[in-house]
């Protein structure tokens, strides 16, 4: 989840309307593409339905790593909006017992 993550806080980021190229986010291109299959599957992202050409004629090998074009859609937003806010609620709760740990302590 946190690669998932991760490709969801960088489409956000780099939000321009305009497919972005997700594939060397992370250091293994399979756990990309899970990620991004997994993303796609709950409606997450838009994925790019392009081809890679096949260049053999010119001696140039086909398993080189080849772009993910991805773009984050609303669903895709409204997620991580809730994983951020989930992630500092948890937060924020324990900002509140530790004030009143210490309110109890000096009053």
């Amino acid at each position: 989840m946190k690669l998932e993550q991760k490709i969801l806080e960088y489409l956000k980021d780099h939000d321009d309307g305009r497919f972005m190229d997700v594939s060397l986010i992370d250091n293994n291109y399979e756990l990309v593409k899970e990620a991004v299959s997994i993303l796609k599957g709950k409606n997450l992202i838009v994925v790019e339905n392009t081809k890679p050409r096949n260049l053999e004629f010119f001696g140039i090998p086909n398993n080189r790593i080849s772009r993910i074009k991805v773009k984050i859609n609303s669903n895709g937003k409204a997620f991580l909006f809730g994983l951020r806010n989930k992630k500092n609620g948890v937060n924020m709760e324990q900002n509140k017992k530790s004030f009143w740990k210490m309110a109890y302590f000096f009053g």
